[in-house]
């Protein structure tokens, strides 16, 4: 057996402190800070005047920090209790130390992001005991465009991921009774809580159980003392915040059903392979391995399983599509999970003896993920995106049949572009649809079978013809968005707004009004607070694809451009020509929605609608 390698003189360090900066920092304050990434600067703000993150500071003059109609994200006391805070500290740090700019915003998350790449490199070489394997799994982590992506962003991704890696790596340290662990463990889990809380108890329970299984007692006393540490420091915060209570506008869980459930997993599953690890080039493994123990025919189940995944993750959504996905999900996670819990933990480089915790925590991860999540984000998987490296990393020297110079070879495609993610999902695609593409109409039908905002998620994993090429040089595009100012609708709009308006005016818009109450002067409101506001607002903005929440009349005038009576005056609503692309949001990190640079209006993409109060002349 291969013994550990020894951490000492290892120049792989220098690679680690030079490269992922020069990856994560360039123009990190290019573009306006999107929705999610301005409330947390917002509440930022709020922390360096009062401490806490405030979003009502009760004076009736400061707006209201608020995304949700009747505030159900505020406590009484007007206290931010919707998510987690950690990430609004963290952003409460930059901004208190650079100023209220993106690049203050953004820069300790992208500080965190490097932490988390050399935290990977440790846990992963003192876990596997091999310097090669980590050296590619790590590789993997910080050139994965999406990784660097998500990195940047003024939100709690960065803390989740260094959260996550430190709770598992504590874990493999307390199981091989190692100096260290314990701290690890509940420092990770209590990191955990405080950026996205769901991981926790993906995660909690994984290793819960594998401690169980190992029936040794000292291992489930230190893993019992840890959690009751992190429970000590956790619940009352939890009970603080209502943490159970996150039903996003009524729109329900994936366990509301099992078609529901099915394809919420069925877009997670799509997001593993296409943004993390493809794991369809790990069924040829696995009939090797079949074949080597039992000969060519215990090879069937792994391609059966394969094919039932293929069919289940692309063709369209309905009871036989489905019901292939479960039964390919499932039969994988139970071969999965078997062989993770019959492994011991001991640190030798054999994969078997260390994979466990790690094979676990990503089964729970994406069960859960999929059951308890209203809308399908790849960001609730960022907590495994580690695993899944060295995952990647795993199979890819598999395929090379051991030899990790050929693996190196394999890995650079997955470091330039998409081709190997997407070329079994392609392939499938143009056997199982007509055409090779989706009907969007019958796919927004098919609520029978799933939920149709999460159907339509899978569509743009696979690649509608209206979204971007199915096959993406990535690291070209990343490297444009390091070189280039990018600049979002809302820029755009402010770009325009900004010289033909006081300091001050009132301002509505459909969404994202975080962004412009974090950027601009004006005074910002989300369309349901119209009908509460003492006059009608100077600007009306509507923009993504949300139906705007105005009053009847608002509504009319800004459509038909019909007079309103303002103080016996007759006004009108005129819409104002941009030169600008209308998108969902700002520039959110989501694969299929983010954009590496600036969009020029085209033929077919309207740009946002805004439009002036003015005076009739009619």
């Amino acid at each position: 057996m291969k013994a550990p390698d020894s951490p000492k003189g290892d120049p792989f360090w220098i690679v680690l402190l030079l490269l992922p900066p020069l990856l994560l920092l360039p123009r990190l304050g290019s573009g306006f800070l999107w929705q999610d990434e301005a409330e947390t600067a917002l509440l930022g703000q709020r922390i360096l005047t009062h401490g806490l993150p405030l979003g009502d500071e009760g004076d009736g003059e400061s707006p209201v920090i608020s995304d949700q109609e009747h505030r159900v994200d505020l406590n009484a006391d007007g206290v931010w209790i919707w998510s987690p805070w950690l990430d609004k500290y963290v952003a409460a740090a930059g901004l208190g130390l650079l100023g209220d700019t993106a690049l203050a915003a953004r820069l300790p998350f992208a500080l965190l992001a490097w932490a988390a790449v050399l935290l990977a490199y440790a846990a992963f070489r003192d876990t596997t005991g091999d310097r090669g394997l980590s050296r590619l799994a790590v590789t993997l982590l910080f050139g994965s465009v999406w990784f660097l992506v998500y990195s940047r962003q003024c939100r709690y991704y960065a803390p989740f991921v260094l959260a996550s890696l430190a709770q598992l790596w504590g874990y493999q340290r307390m199981a091989r009774e190692r100096r260290g662990g314990w701290t690890l463990f509940v420092l990770g889990g209590a990191g955990l809580f405080q950026t996205f809380y769901p991981q926790l108890a993906a995660s909690t329970c994984a290793l819960g159980l594998h401690a169980l299984v190992s029936r040794r007692p000292k291992l489930l006393a230190r893993f019992a003392g840890g959690c009751l540490a992190v429970a000590a420091v956790s619940l009352p915060f939890f009970l603080y915040i209502h943490g159970w209570s996150r039903d996003y506008e009524g729109t329900g869980y994936g366990f509301d059903g099992i078609w529901r459930f099915a394809a919420s997993l069925r877009a997670y599953l799509l997001f593993v392979h296409a943004y993390a690890w493809p794991f369809f080039f790990a069924v040829p493994l696995a009939c090797l391995a079949a074949r080597r123990r039992s000969g060519w025919g215990a090879a069937v189940p792994p391609i059966a399983l394969g094919l039932l995944a293929l069919y289940g993750m692309v063709a369209y959504p309905s009871s036989s599509s489905l019901g292939a996905l479960l039964v390919a999900a499932g039969g994988a996670a139970a071969v999965a999970v078997r062989r993770a819990l019959a492994a011991p933990v001991d640190g030798a480089a054999a994969p078997a003896t260390w994979a466990g915790p790690w094979v676990l925590v990503g089964v729970a991860t994406v069960l859960l993920s999929a059951g308890v999540a209203s809308f399908p984000f790849f960001r609730y998987l960022l907590g495994i995106l580690p695993l899944l490296a060295l995952a990647t990393a795993a199979m890819l020297r598999g395929l090379a049949g051991g030899r990790l110079r050929v693996a190196w070879v394999l890995a650079l495609p997955l470091l330039a572009g998409n081709w190997a993610h997407a070329l079994p999902l392609e392939l499938a695609r143009r056997v199982l649809l007509p055409g090779g593409s989706f009907d969007t109409e019958r796919l927004t039908r098919a609520t029978e079978f799933g939920h149709a905002p999460t159907n339509g998620v899978a569509a743009r994993v696979l690649a509608l013809p209206d979204t971007e090429p199915t096959f993406r040089f990535l690291a070209g595009e990343y490297a444009r968005e390091l070189t280039e100012d990018y600049d979002g609708p809302l820029e755009g709009v402010w770009r325009w707004v900004d010289p033909r308006s006081e300091p001050g005016e009132s301002f509505v818009v459909t969404y994202e009004h975080f962004t412009l109450m974090f950027h601009t002067d004006l005074d910002v409101h989300r369309d349901f607070e119209l009908p509460d506001m003492p006059a009608l607002p100077q600007w009306i903005l509507v923009h993504s694809p949300r139906t705007p929440r105005f009053p009847a009349a608002i509504l009319d005038a800004v459509r038909n451009g019909s007079t309103i009576l303002v103080d016996g005056r007759a006004m009108h609503y005129a819409p104002v020509t941009l030169d600008v692309v209308e998108l969902p949001w700002e520039n959110i990190p989501e694969p299929y929605w983010h954009r590496f640079h600036t969009e020029r209006p085209a033929e077919g993409k309207p740009p946002p609608m805004l439009y002036h109060l003015e005076s009739s002349s009619r």
